[in-house]
Formats: structure tokens, sequence, C-alpha cells
């Protein structure tokens, strides 16, 4: 059961993740995105030296995490002068991992990261950190 729960979760979100990724090209800037609606927070913050931003209609990466989404699909922008296109990540809720996904290319890593925040979520960076 655990597993079709998961699958139900993942892959839906993996095609989201590909889609976040191509729907405003990799050169895109973070105020491109702003301006195609997407959250980037009010101000925006970095987190771990990038600034990451959730989809048009959805609601800001806190908000998502405090309200425990069982997943959530970001764009991640650079610190530079021009917040640059970093790439993508997907967070899937922890109580939801059980380590059935698709390999993470992560920082050339096999394996998905443990964020301690919210209810505990994995995360797969699709750049490097």
């Amino acid at each position: 059961m655990k597993a079709l729960k998961l699958s139900l979760v993942v892959v839906p979100v993996v095609a989201a993740v590909a889609l976040a990724g191509s729907a405003l090209g990799g050169g895109a800037t973070m105020a491109q995105a702003q301006a195609a609606g997407w959250d980037c927070g009010d101000p925006p913050e970095t987190i771990f030296g990038y600034f990451h931003c959730t989809p048009p209609g959805k609601p800001s990466l806190g908000a998502a995490i405090g309200a425990g989404a069982p997943s959530i699909t970001l764009r991640v922008y650079n610190d530079d002068a021009s917040r640059t296109f970093a790439g993508t990540e997907l967070l899937i809720r922890a109580d939801l991992f059980d380590g059935h996904v698709p390999a993470c290319p992560q920082d050339s890593l096999p394996e998905w990261g443990f964020l301690g925040v919210g209810p505990g979520y994995y995360a797969c960076h699709r750049f490097d950190t």
C-alpha cells in the first residue's frame, strides 16, 4: 500500500519537475520567473545560498512545508547579480519516501538528501550545490 501511495505522488511529481525545468528555459532569471507568477518569497531570502521559488498558483515554500505538503517542486536560483537559474529541486515528505524513487543526480550522488524541516523531507537537487 505504501508503494502505491508513493507511486501516486512520485510519478506526477517527477513529471512536474521535468516541466518546471523546461518551462522558463535553463537561462531564465529569478525576475523572469517572478514575472511569470513563481513565488520566490516576499522578500526573497536565500536558503543555503540559493533562492527557491514555487510554481504559480502553489503555496509559498514556507507555507507548503508548514502545511506538510506531500511533495514540493521548486526552481532554484543562484545568489548572483542576475539571480540566474541553477536548477530544480524536488522535495518528498519523509513519511512517503521509501527509497523506491529514481536516483537523484544531486551533486553527483545517487541518493536523496534528508532535510529536517517541517515534517521532514527528502530532497533531490538537480544542480550542483
